[in-house]
């Protein structure tokens, strides 16, 4: 007679393996309490060992006895300032040159002091200051002039008259016109009258600068 394998005890049957999923599963929560574990007792520990002294204690007095901590002064330093003597000498300087120089206003034999020649230049040499005076010589040296000239007076006659004049490098002087007659006579009104026709003559037949100025500027009253 043959027993069967479902008619044995429970004890005699052979279990079945757990999966490997229920290894994972289990190595995965023991690695979560382990960081969780990690992260809450992991700080660092600081022991007060003053903390400790003055918690033990004998008839409410501390066994240890505690002195009070000098709070710790820093030292002085000595802190040696360094002067730039450039910056000063050079305020120095400018202090001085800002300073007006006083002026000498008596003088005697004890304070008198010489000082040089202010505002000197050199003295033209001989020749070429004769030179230039005599260019200007030239220059300004007047001229007589004279020219003849028809004209009717108040008698209703023609006249020739004379009439003179002086030119300045080769204009007319306009107060010398009709200065071979007498000032205020009737002969030099007369005579001016006509050397203002005679410039004007002239300036339109020969377009001479000097003639055709007199014609605009000159005055013959």
């Amino acid at each position: 007679m043959k027993a069967n394998r479902d008619d044995r005890p429970d004890y005699l049957r052979t279990r079945k393996k757990a999966g490997s999923w229920r290894f994972f599963a289990l190595l995965g929560l023991g690695s979560a309490i382990f960081w969780m574990l990690a992260l809450m007792f992991g700080k660092e520990i600081i022991i007060d060992i003053n903390q400790i002294k003055s918690g033990i204690r004998f008839a409410d007095r501390p066994v240890f006895g505690t002195e009070p901590e000098n709070p710790q002064v820093p030292e002085p330093i000595e802190r040696q300032v360094s002067i730039d003597r450039k910056p000063i000498a050079r305020t120095e300087v400018l202090s001085t040159k800002e300073q007006p120089a006083i002026r000498q206003t008596s003088f005697n034999d004890q304070n008198y002091q010489p000082t040089g020649a202010i505002n000197t230049m050199p003295a033209p040499k001989p020749t070429l200051y004769a030179s230039n005076t005599q260019a200007q010589r030239v220059k300004h040296t007047p001229v007589l002039q004279t020219g003849y000239w028809t004209w009717m007076g108040a008698d209703k006659k023609k006249t020739r008259l004379k009439i003179q004049w002086q030119t300045v490098n080769g204009w007319i002087e306009y107060h010398t016109v009709c200065q071979n007659e007498r000032s205020g006579s009737i002969g030099y009104r007369d005579c001016r009258k006509a050397a203002k026709e005679y410039f004007v003559h002239r300036c339109r037949t020969e377009k001479r600068k000097a003639f055709c100025a007199a014609e605009n500027n000159y005055n013959p009253l």
